[in-house]
């Protein structure tokens, strides 16, 4: 009889024969029975390899967790490996950053950066060949003059605010953009919800108000589909007594993360005629904190960001694998830490966490052209 010790080595030495990779790592099939007791110290703040077991626990078990902790990829399924993956890695820091948010990036091919908004209303690039950096509530932007105008700052005298904004070509020569909102707390305010903004009458249009904390929208390469996150009311303490929170510091605030509430992402679909959604399905749901900025790929998979990295989704919400940045998680610190955005250059990812860039190359997979 194999003993469980020869079985995980098995399993190991086989993952490996499919997967030459040296950086990404299959999640293996015996963690799906964990030894009693066992528990997620907390399911918020702290990924799914840090889920404490008995101390009699196998040592197998522990050795697996380090192995997937130090892992730059975590494969869930053959295609996260073969499609998305392949000899790419590791996951590099390139830049550190203050503690702030990093939102909506766009990669600038025709000048080599990207380019991005910060907290305070600073706009900031990265050129992608030196890797530096430089400064440079809806605007237009000339990136290349640095002329900023602004288009949008109400609705009818309500104060509003845009969290994160698919952009495309076809969305600024077409008379409906779509826009996902944030809208603080505390003013008077339209709803949090998801919009639609016609860019022809800069007319609002409340899609989805049954949203609690919008955030991230992006639309599918094909054009039929619209992913929008939801994250919560991270703002107000819970209802839900029973539900379990964690409390973050950012600028100066309480921010809460409710287990019991949403922290998801929904595909809306989209009419042919006006672009508009007319069914909404959930996508997927977080295993820990929640879900911020997306971009897809050419070939219609969902690159979503989250505590501890990026997860990666087909359009049937099948989870594929997560690109693991450790150091991009809360794991029970006072400090919120979580990669806030990404975005493509080619087949490179560049993603964007509160205190650091860090950048894949050389994936299978390239980002939706229209977001060049």
């Amino acid at each position: 009889m194999f003993s469980l010790s020869l079985i995980y080595c098995t399993l190991i030495l086989s993952a490996h024969a499919a997967n030459p990779n040296p950086y990404l790592v299959e999640y293996p099939s015996f963690l799906n029975v964990l030894p009693e007791p066992f528990e997620r110290p907390n399911i918020i703040a702290n990924l799914f390899y840090q889920t404490t077991l008995p101390i009699d626990a196998p040592p197998e078990y522990v050795a697996a967790y380090t192995q997937l902790h130090n892992a730059s990829f975590i494969s869930f399924d053959p295609r996260f490996a073969t499609d998305v993956i392949g000899s790419a890695g590791p996951v590099e820091k390139v830049a550190d950053l203050p503690q702030e948010s990093q939102e909506m990036p766009m990669y600038l091919k025709d000048e080599g950066v990207i380019f991005w908004s910060s907290d305070n209303n600073q706009f900031r690039t990265i050129d992608v060949k030196t890797d530096t950096s430089t400064h440079g509530g809806i605007w237009t932007l000339d990136y290349k003059t640095g002329n900023a105008t602004m288009i949008l700052n109400n609705q009818l005298g309500l104060s509003i605010g845009a969290d994160d904004m698919p952009t495309t070509e076809e969305a600024f020569s077409s008379p409906i953009h779509q826009a996902g909102f944030w809208l603080p707390t505390g003013r008077c305010n339209p709803p949090a919800s998801l919009y639609y903004l016609h860019l022809s009458t800069m007319s609002l249009i409340d899609v989805d108000p049954t949203l609690v904390g919008p955030n991230g929208v992006v639309i599918s390469a094909d054009g039929t589909e619209l992913y929008a996150t939801d994250q919560g009311d991270n703002f107000n303490p819970p209802n839900n007594i029973m539900a379990q929170v964690l409390t973050l510091g950012k600028a100066g605030r309480t921010v809460y993360v409710n287990s019991a509430g949403p922290r998801t992402i929904y595909a809306y679909t989209l009419s042919p005629t006006t672009g508009l959604p007319t069914a909404r399905r959930t996508l997927a749901v977080a295993d820990a904190g929640y879900f911020d900025g997306m971009k897809v790929t050419s070939s219609g998979l969902i690159f979503a960001a989250v505590y501890g990295g990026v997860d990666v989704y087909d359009r049937d919400g099948a989870r594929l694998g997560k690109i693991n940045i450790p150091s991009a998680s809360p794991n029970g610190q006072l400090a919120q830490k979580h990669v806030v955005n990404l975005v493509f250059e080619e087949n490179n990812l560049w993603c964007f966490a509160y205190g650091g860039i860090y950048r894949v190359r050389g994936l299978l997979v390239e980002g939706d052209p229209r977001l060049r």
